[in-house]
């Protein structure tokens, strides 16, 4: 069994990233953006990062609106390295938010739980999608992940159905580029993934709370809809 896809008119598939109350304003403008263009986003939450009440109905609206939530971290921080192999993939990726790498097996599988549990226990409805922060998913075995309570995990290659075993590969574009190599190095990398995603357009735009203020925002906006090449940033403030 494998990750149910958008449909073909639907694509590229949208994720709007590191949903929380400090970046509701501007996930809440992407999401009408992307209303605009007839399509919804998949909403990738953060739960350990001050919801209250008011925040909380908010993203129950988005939701209504049609937009899907993920589960996204706990609190989307690594509070120490885990080793180096962790601070390479920081330099390279992730800075400081690849938590799950800062954790043993066990860890992560804590991470995940909690996870679940706070949509539920906030009445939001039940995720089938879980993306660890940067991607980085770490090292679970096969069974534990099996038993674990999404259906559904992202990596940088695709979406994984661990008690299906089944994965489907989608090719990735990002555009956080925080430092200038970044931008040139995740340019380089979008363009394999565009010729990899081909004529079906089947490709996954992973879109940050910032992105449209970068220096990758028109490449964005491109691949986002041919007609949006036409403005040139975002009115997002």
């Amino acid at each position: 069994m494998k990750f149910p896809l958008p449909r073909p008119g639907d694509w590229p598939w949208v994720s709007l990233h590191d949903v929380c109350p400090a970046t509701l304003d501007r996930t809440e403008a992407l999401a009408s953006r992307i209303e605009a263009l007839g399509r919804r986003a998949t909403l990738l939450v953060i739960p350990n990062a001050g919801w209250d009440t008011a925040s909380l109905e908010r993203l129950r609206a988005l939701h209504g609106r049609g937009h899907d939530l993920a589960g996204h971290g706990w609190t989307h921080q690594a509070a120490r390295w885990g080793g180096l192999a962790h601070r390479i993939h920081g330099w390279i990726i992730s800075n400081r938010v690849a938590e799950h790498l800062a954790e043993d097996a066990a860890g992560r599988e804590r991470i995940i739980r909690r996870c679940h549990t706070w949509f539920a226990e906030n009445g939001l409805p039940e995720p089938s999608l879980y993306v660890p922060p940067a991607w980085a998913m770490g090292r679970i075995p096969a069974k534990r992940l099996r038993e674990l309570p999404f259906r559904y995990y992202e990596t940088l290659g695709g979406i994984y159905a661990p008690r299906h075993r089944g994965f489907t590969r989608l090719p990735l574009a990002g555009f956080e580029a925080d430092r200038p190599w970044r931008a040139h190095t995740l340019r380089f990398s979008n363009a394999i993934n565009r010729c990899l995603a081909g004529k079906t357009n089947r490709l996954r735009l992973a879109i940050h709370p910032w992105d449209l203020d970068g220096p990758l925002s028109a490449d964005l906006l491109r691949l986002l809809s041919p007609a949006e090449a036409a403005s040139a940033r975002s009115s997002i403030s």
